[in-house]
């Protein structure tokens, strides 16, 4: 069982940890497509939900539902709902109505990093802006979907974006040709956080689901139908001011690479070029039964130089562990199925770290232990001899510093 636990969570982790690729990182693409457009939220890892603003004209922010002064006060300077949540309510804004909105200053309230789902849960009163809802935080970096230089199309916030006064090429889906043909994974940013409903009209379009994206994304899989139906329900939508879609995009073969791996092939035939050891992972899809056999597990297979572990299934995902040169990760992102590449290095056993702070041997500021010494604290105690039996402590409760029979472990 726990076993079991061990791999789940190493197959959520190394689709979902997320990092930022600086524009530098990705100046020397040589994948053969055109590099993410850069913006300002870029070089940034992580995005501070009370300090972070939007580099483009438009705003988001909360507003709790009983606070009738400042919906008031928004609507009266510009701001638009976006979506009702029960105990709060999502507006839209431009930098002028934000200003005149946030006045008096000591009204507005500015939160930490809160998880989009307990959003309401944080909501008490005032202009609770929250831009960080633009924000796709993907494996090579951040895009803010309102930023006119990223690669992709703003649909709209509620109302369609030529209310915003923006351009948006979302009816050209309905009118014009498919960009491309077959299936393709695309990224989906929703307006705010994520309601039922919306996920349900994603599905019904055609849409395969693969993975949420944070903040209110989600990577899918479907044909240029799917995103015609899904593009056609929320005009629909629009029109009642109820539109749910922001943003949506190619996933593209930039998107799917560690930063450290951009910064190698950025290198070319520098120190950071050469053989590198990753970790891969496809979406192979739910009509995929036999992943040894997939066309791109082949394919990545021969790219590779030596196969480390081969394909084993987790979650949905379809996972490899590689040796690869340096230069055809660019072609192993291109693989139509590939939606992580990441470098791997084997675990290592850090067993006396953990023994360490069981002992109670930590540094001066008692978040880590000092170091070696584990076997010389037991000799001190009187443990100087080689013991024929093992005690294992786990699944206890007591790493929750607390002994009552309340707080530990059923087992």
């Amino acid at each position: 069982m726990r076993m079991r636990l061990a791999v789940c969570f190493f197959a959520v982790a190394l689709f979902v940890s997320i990092s930022a690729a600086s524009a530098s990182r990705l100046s020397g693409w040589s994948g053969g497509r055109s590099p993410i457009k850069t913006g300002i939220v870029y070089q940034r890892s992580s995005i501070d939900a009370g300090s972070y603003r939007s580099p483009g004209r438009l705003h988001k922010a909360v507003v709790s539902s009983d606070d009738s002064d400042t919906l008031a006060r928004a609507v009266a300077s510009g701001a638009v709902e976006i979506a009702d949540y029960g105990s709060f309510k999502l507006l839209a804004m431009n930098e002028s109505a934000l200003h005149s909105a946030e006045e008096p200053a000591s009204r507005v309230v500015q939160v930490s990093s809160v998880p989009a789902g307990r959003v309401g849960d944080e909501v008490s009163g005032g202009l609770n802006v929250r831009d960080d809802f633009n924000v796709l935080l993907l494996r090579s970096g951040a895009i803010d979907t309102t930023d006119g230089n990223t690669t992709g199309d703003f649909v709209g916030m509620g109302r369609a974006a030529g209310f915003f006064g923006l351009q948006s090429r979302a009816s050209q889906v309905l009118a014009g040709p498919p960009a491309a043909e077959g299936t393709q994974l695309r990224l989906v940013q929703f307006v705010g956080p994520v309601k039922r409903a919306w996920l349900e009209q994603l599905e019904a379009s055609g849409f395969e689901t693969i993975a949420y994206i944070p903040n209110n994304g989600y990577l899918v899989r479907g044909d240029s139908s799917a995103r015609a139906r899904f593009m056609g329900l929320n005009q629909i939508a629009q029109a009642r001011g109820e539109g749910f879609v922001q943003w949506e995009g190619p996933f593209l073969e930039e998107h799917k690479i560690h930063p450290a791996l951009l910064d190698a092939m950025a290198a070319g035939s520098g120190s950071l070029s050469g053989e590198r050891t990753v970790a891969v992972q496809l979406a192979l899809g739910h009509g995929e039964h036999n992943a040894r056999d997939n066309a791109d597990v082949k394919q990545a297979r021969r790219f590779a130089s030596q196969v480390l572990v081969d394909t084993y299934g987790v979650l949905g995902f379809t996972n490899l562990r590689l040796k690869i040169e340096t230069s055809r990760i660019a072609s192993l992102a291109a693989l139509p199925s590939v939606v992580n590449i990441e470098p791997w290095s084997p675990p290592q056993l850090l067993d006396e770290r953990s023994a360490q702070i069981v002992a109670g041997q930590l540094a001066d500021d008692s978040k880590s232990p000092v170091g070696p010494g584990y076997a010389a604290w037991l000799a001190a105690h009187g443990f100087s001899s080689t013991f024929n039996f093992a005690i294992d402590v786990s699944d206890s409760g007591l790493d929750r510093g607390a002994i009552t029979p309340d707080k530990l472990h059923p087992d």
